[in-house]
């Protein structure tokens, strides 16, 4: 009876160095394969940086300065200010149908100064700003599906020339319940040195963009 007793008690043992060695064994291809999906993620995000200039990497640029809740980087790369005036106006200029587009149109540079917004297109850009800036802190305009996290992660389009100093470069948003892609046009314009985001074209809902 003992040496039966021993016997099974061995092959407890044995069977709990077995789970053992596989639960280590499982833990430790979890943590090779995440570590691997890391190195393959920055592998990639490097090699879409790698691909972009001019305009086009300062929209990256822009997101990278976004996601890690820098609020200096991201204005140096977005005037929000005049990316929400210019939504306004073009949400105003479609409610009123007007057809004047020099009404939507950002003047040359794109700052939010070379504008006379009316007062309700001023607080909707102050109150854009609050609330983007407060999301660039927590983390919400990076969140899957968001304008920048699309960036991040399969980089910005074509890019079209309008003169020396306007770009519109491309994004391809995710497809819609409907399988549609929405396609925007972010404008950069020319600051000295740098490329700045001074409008969001082609969206009728530029909080969805960030949001």
């Amino acid at each position: 009876m003992t040496d039966t007793i021993a016997h099974s008690g061995g092959r407890d043992i044995r069977g709990a160095s077995r789970g053992a060695r596989v639960l280590v064994s499982g833990i430790v291809l979890l943590s090779v394969l995440m570590l691997g999906g890391c190195a393959s993620d920055e592998q990639q995000r490097a090699d879409i940086r790698e691909s972009l200039e001019g305009p086009s990497l300062a929209v990256f640029e822009l997101a990278e300065a976004a996601e890690a809740g820098d609020i200096t980087g991201v204005r140096t790369y977005m005037d929000s200010s005049s990316v929400g005036v210019v939504f306004a106006r073009e949400t105003l200029a479609r409610l009123d149908d007007d057809d004047d587009s020099e009404a939507s149109t950002p003047a040359a540079g794109g700052h939010s100064g070379d504008f006379d917004p009316s007062a309700m297109e001023r607080t909707f850009a102050e109150r854009f700003v609050e609330e983007f800036l407060a999301g660039v802190t927590d983390g919400t305009v990076v969140a899957e599906g968001t304008l920048f996290s699309e960036i991040l992660t399969a980089g910005p389009g074509e890019a079209e020339s309008l003169s020396d100093d306007e770009v519109l470069v491309s994004v391809v948003m995710p497809a819609d319940e409907d399988g549609q892609t929405e396609i925007v046009r972010l404008r950069m314009s020319r600051t000295g040195q740098r490329w700045m985001l001074v409008a969001i074209e082609d969206t009728t809902d530029l909080y969805g963009l960030f949001f």
